[in-house]
């Protein structure tokens, strides 16, 4: 049968509410829990002297990078189960609603629900050692930092590629997409050498950084190609063949 691949915004909707897979009040209760222990993290820390603001922010990020990593990789947990697989063939909706609805959840959407849980957790635990602990108080706001593009830029890049992994590897997903990317990244490098062997054999008395000028904008013209590869090819690509590989999945 040939599959539809369009969208209606009623079917998204209860995709992206399906994807949840918890009632609400276990939705909630879940959230609290979450709260809960940032709360307990951020009194502990001040309990021990540390002070929250010395540590909330890298360990924000760092709790931002690899959860973000752990939802992309586990996005689709029906297809590396022969028994749910049959379920996710008979949810009402297109592949491209399917995975459009898991994409947008395990990015836009841990990324806003987890700097909520972190802010309301940390902040009321600043409170708590403001009172308790006369520690010096601050409000915790996530990504209120001047590179917050580059660090959304950052876990774009990091989520398509584990997202794509995901439904490339149905065991052990983050470990074996590690293992192939640095495969590439030394298959690249490899053939960048092998290459530049061959083309610069020759001594070439021309030198950019001999030409101020045609050194500035040399240097313009690479950091702009490595934007364009890293923050919109990279993720582009690993979104079309992650949806290919989805579509092939549902075939077989």
């Amino acid at each position: 049968m040939k599959s539809i691949n369009f969208i209606k915004i009623e079917r998204f909707y209860f995709l992206c509410r399906q994807t949840l897979g918890k009632e609400r009040n276990e939705f909630f209760s879940i959230c609290i829990k979450i709260i809960a222990l940032f709360i307990l993290a951020t009194v502990l820390f001040g309990f021990i002297g540390i002070s929250s603001y010395a540590v909330a922010s890298p360990f924000f990020y760092l709790i931002f990078y690899f959860g973000g990593i752990r939802m992309a990789a586990s996005a689709f947990p029906e297809l590396r189960n022969t028994e749910r697989s049959s379920f996710w063939l008979m949810i009402p909706g297109s592949t491209l609603e399917k995975y459009l609805s898991r994409l947008i959840l395990t990015s836009l959407g841990f990324a806003v629900l987890f700097s909520l849980l972190f802010f309301i957790g940390v902040n009321v635990g600043n409170i708590i050692n403001t009172l308790f602990f006369k520690s010096y108080f601050f409000i915790f706001i996530p990504f209120a930092r001047a590179d917050f593009l580059s660090v959304a830029a950052s876990f774009l890049i990091l989520h398509s590629i584990f997202f794509a992994g995901g439904l490339f590897f149905k065991r052990y997903p983050i470990i074996k997409t590690i293992l192939f990317v640095l495969m590439l990244i030394l298959l690249f490098m490899i053939g960048v050498s092998i290459i530049g062997g061959i083309v610069f054999s020759y001594r070439v008395s021309f030198n950019v950084e001999n030409f101020p000028v045609v050194s500035r904008y040399w240097a313009l013209s690479v950091s702009l190609f490595y934007k364009i590869i890293c923050y919109c090819i990279i993720p582009l690509f690993c979104w079309i063949i992650g949806y290919q590989r989805l579509k092939e999945v549902e075939v077989y």
